[in-house]
């Protein structure tokens, strides 16, 4: 029999209702609102402002870069625009890492309340004997 089901088995009826509606993974604009609670909530803002200037940077130097008419103009906002499509770049490898560090931590919970719940169950099943 696998774990999960002899955790199933363990639970009673409203434990087990509880465990299945963690079952289900959060929808992306969810788990994007949950990074905005909690203690490093300013973190994301910040993340999200810093993205947000820089996107403005990169756009702003594309269009200088074009309308350019010398070499070295041309150059300098070529670099201004490829600088800032990094920065941008790294600020959402960042951002995706949070959100996979929720995920984690999210399942990690779960796995403690059926540690737990488990460890109850048998606990009352050992005393019931």
């Amino acid at each position: 029999m696998r774990f999960d089901e002899q955790i199933r088995q363990a639970l009673n009826d409203e434990e087990a209702e509880f465990l299945a509606s963690l079952d289900s993974e959060p929808a992306l604009l969810r788990q994007v609102a949950d990074t905005f609670h909690g203690r490093s909530r300013w973190l994301s803002a910040l993340g999200v402002v810093l993205m947000l200037a820089f996107m403005a940077l990169c756009v702003t130097s594309l269009v200088r870069m074009v309308r350019a008419e010398d070499l070295r103009t041309l150059l300098l906002w070529g670099t201004g625009f490829g600088t800032s499509l990094v920065m941008i770049l790294g600020v959402k490898i960042w951002y995706w890492m949070e959100l996979q560090r929720h995920s984690l931590k999210r399942e990690i919970k779960r796995l403690e309340l059926q540690m737990a719940a488990l460890t109850q169950a048998v606990t009352g099943h050992q005393e019931g004997i």
